[in-house]
């Protein structure tokens, strides 16, 4: 049986030391590998960790909150981006406005 806990990634020094993102809760998933325009696909079962007092209903209220997190994470980021081009098109106009301005003279 192949266990993996998380995600590989095949060039050296890029694998995370851990997750990037919320776990999924237990449940039947299908892996699915796409290369040079083949897929493959695999069938998957993960289950909780033993070790973990959690219920799957806790594991699952975990994700659910994990996911809102992220997404609002994402909108946050989306948010300053905007804000982010919008100064950076705010100070190009001055220092166009300047240059103009200074031809006048």
């Amino acid at each position: 049986m192949f266990t993996h806990t998380f995600e590989i990634n095949a060039n050296p020094g890029l694998t995370p030391p851990a997750p990037l993102g919320p776990l999924v809760p237990p449940g039947a998933y299908t892996l699915r590998l796409t290369v040079d325009g083949k897929t493959y696909t695999q069938p998957v079962t993960v289950v909780n960790d033993p070790r973990s007092p959690a219920t799957v209903a806790d594991v699952r209220a975990q994700y659910a909150l994990e996911t809102r997190v992220v997404a609002a994470m994402q909108t946050a980021w989306d948010g300053y981006q905007q804000v982010a081009a919008a100064r950076a098109a705010v100070a190009a106009n001055k220092a166009l406005d300047s240059t103009l301005a200074g031809g006048w003279r």
